[in-house]
């Protein structure tokens, strides 16, 4: 029996109808709010296509793709090690390169190489932080050390031409 029928009923019953009704609007208020997130974090752009510019795309050098696989390899040994199923999804093109599991818990890792107390961050590695949130983890690794950070798309960050660059401080 719902509560529009036990006031039918003649059972007291308004402050309850209230606090559901209060509740409601709560949640359309946050489903509303999530969807205007979810838009600002998207951009598109409703405009024909137009040509401004070639761009002739050179590979990486062999160091940097070799020190890639390493800086991956160490977080999924740290991973490992922790006892959690870790596995390099690069490939995929999530936006991420680890996904780590642990039972129901599932974190999903960039990692990354510190060059003077600092890392870069691809655009997309960038917006997958920033939508991943607190399931999303930093891994710098440098200086025989790897420091976690947890959720670091709510660091500040300035966009460069090759992604945005995230300080760690001293």
């Amino acid at each position: 029996m719902d509560l529009v029928e036990r006031r039918a009923d003649g059972d007291r019953v308004d402050l309850a109808i209230r606090n559901k009704q209060r509740e409601r609007q709560r949640y359309r208020q946050t489903r509303l709010d999530l969807r205007m997130r979810m838009n600002r974090d998207v951009t598109l752009i409703p405009e024909k296509p137009r040509m401004v510019g070639a761009v002739r795309v050179v590979p990486g050098s062999q160091e940097g793709i070799r020190r890639r696989g390493e800086v991956v390899g160490r977080v999924i040994s740290y991973e490992r090690n922790a006892g959690r199923d870790a596995q390099d999804v690069r490939a995929a093109g999530h936006g991420f390169d680890v996904r780590s599991t642990d039972g129901d818990t599932v974190r999903f890792i960039l990692a990354a190489d510190i060059l003077n107390r600092m890392v870069t961050l691809s655009p997309n590695q960038w917006l997958r932080a920033k939508t991943l949130g607190a399931d999303c983890y930093l891994y710098a690794v440098g200086g025989g050390k790897i420091v976690r950070i947890r959720n670091p798309g709510s660091l500040r960050a300035k966009r460069t031409r090759s992604g945005y660059v995230v300080y760690l401080g001293s």
